[in-house]
């Protein structure tokens, strides 16, 4: 499955547990592919959906593809502009779940509508809940069709790096989440908090849901809409259970 990551890019040189599995993506704000990272928090996101091991951190779908979708600078600001025009690409060119570890303090029509565009298609939007422990997400988790992910703590409450689940949603691990970035010419594990995290698990999660789902729901729409309504509709209320998703589709 592809999972695109629309974020400040995505760097592989130093993880070659990702040869083969990096598509072509696109740099919303110079042009170009998303084959670089211009502040690391975009390979941060896609290492814990998708890592394949390298320094021994794996993501929770280890063979899903990331389509790299750049649209955040070196200090992690976007556009609107970009952010719509990253996710309308991702949506046309083979992106089964679109993560945005993304939140800003003003809602964007554009946004909105490339996010519920892209979910009224079948992709799944998997969108940072935001990091303020207000009540209710940012924007564009906020947004419809987004799926609004918090963050959970060591001890399954809400985590203080999170806002406050309001109505249905996510809630997936969030605190002490280990990850890679870049270190000059090398790699080094950090281990980072919040939503954008907590979003990046469940990225991983519903592409293992969809790859498991595959042969049972041969239409893309079927599949993301069923994987989508095992997240939101499991017995632990919000709280991801990757076992009870998986046996439902499988």
């Amino acid at each position: 499955m592809v999972v695109a990551f629309v974020d400040t890019g995505f760097d592989s040189m130093a993880l070659p547990a990702f040869a083969g599995r990096t598509a072509s993506g696109i740099n919303e704000i110079s042009g170009g592919t998303g084959g670089a990272d211009l502040n690391g928090h975009g390979t941060e996101m896609a290492v814990i959906a998708a890592g394949g091991g390298d320094r021994g951190v794996w993501g929770v779908a280890p063979e899903a593809t990331v389509l790299p979708v750049l649209v955040a600078d070196a200090q992690g600001h976007a556009t609107p502009e970009a952010v719509a025009a990253g996710v309308t690409w991702a949506a046309a060119h083979g992106a089964a779940v679109i993560n945005i570890s993304l939140a800003a303090a003003v809602a964007s029509k554009d946004v909105a509508g490339a996010i519920e565009a892209a979910s009224a298609a079948g992709i799944l939007v998997v969108v940072a809940a935001g990091d303020l422990g207000m009540p209710g997400p940012e924007f564009p988790a906020s947004a419809p069709g987004a799926i609004a992910v918090y963050g959970q703590d060591q001890s399954g409450d809400v985590g203080a790096h999170s806002n406050v689940p309001t109505d249905a949603a996510a809630l997936a691990p969030g605190e002490r989440i280990e990850t890679l970035v870049r270190a000059d010419a090398d790699i080094r594990k950090l281990a980072v908090n919040g939503t954008s995290a907590a979003a990046a698990v469940v990225s991983g999660i519903l592409a293992a849901c969809l790859s498991a789902a595959a042969a049972r729901y041969k239409s893309f729409e079927l599949r993301g809409g069923h994987c989508k309504q095992l997240l939101l509709r499991q017995p632990r209320g919000r709280f991801v259970d990757l076992d009870y998703i998986m046996e439902a589709v499988t």
